[in-house]
């Protein structure tokens, strides 16, 4: 639906493409969630010289928003993903604020295996099922970069949210 697969083996392969598509692209600014797998992954010591990580709420010191809409690359990992629709769907919260996927001009999505559904049938349930008071503050389902036409039908793609899309799907 407009964005990028990509299957890798494993996180290894994950920090190589993103430092690679970083060098490839001559991005500088990077944002990511603040979340065990991006600690572990310790991409910031394979990003181009002069480059810079923020670290969502961690790093941002209350100016989240303006650092994720100045960023080159937003890297977020997938709470779920559907196949059939090509989906991703990203939860908010302290440590994982929506506009690391929304506002910087390419989302790298990265997608553990394990979380790979075939239909979005299989992934709403487990909302149905959370304790009350105990859904995120934002379910986020995005499905590639945006599309919209104006009043003569002119396709533009990427107007609302990240003009490039790669999902990683990884292991």
């Amino acid at each position: 639906v407009g964005g990028h697969p990509v299957r890798l083996p494993d996180w290894d392969a994950v920090r190589t493409f993103i430092a690679g598509k970083a060098s490839e692209m001559g991005a500088r600014y990077f944002i990511r969630q603040n979340v065990p797998e991006l600690d572990e992954l310790g991409l910031e010591r394979e990003l181009p010289e002069g480059a810079k990580m923020t670290v969502w709420n961690r790093d941002t010191e209350g100016a989240g928003k303006a650092r994720a809409a100045e960023a080159d690359f937003g890297i977020v990992v997938a709470d779920y993903a559907a196949a059939y629709t090509g989906t991703i769907a990203v939860l908010s919260d302290k440590d994982k604020g929506r506009s690391v996927s929304l506002l910087p001009t390419v989302l790298i999505a990265i997608i553990p295996a394990d979380r790979l559904k075939t239909r979005l049938g299989e992934i709403v349930p487990a909302f149905d099922r959370a304790p009350l008071g105990g859904l995120p503050a934002g379910i986020h389902f995005i499905s590639g970069p945006s599309r919209s036409s104006d009043i003569e039908n002119a396709l533009t793609i990427g107007v609302h949210g990240p003009g490039i899309v790669y999902a990683l799907i990884v292991g």
